[in-house]
């Protein structure tokens, strides 16, 4: 999933779904649903929109 990439307290804010949600998602104790599974999908979107953005 995310782990390494991205903290679970960044995801958090990107996609308002709890840390401790996430991380039960991470490790297979529970698994989303498609609404939260589509936050996921938008907030990795957003980010990687705003990192295509960076000008170096």
């Amino acid at each position: 999933m995310f782990s390494g990439v991205i903290t679970p307290a960044a995801l958090e804010r990107l996609s308002v779904i709890h840390q401790k949600q996430l991380w039960n998602y991470l490790h297979g104790r529970s698994k989303p649903g498609k609404t939260q599974i589509e936050k996921i999908e938008k907030a990795l979107q957003k980010l990687g929109a705003e990192l295509i953005s960076i000008a170096l």
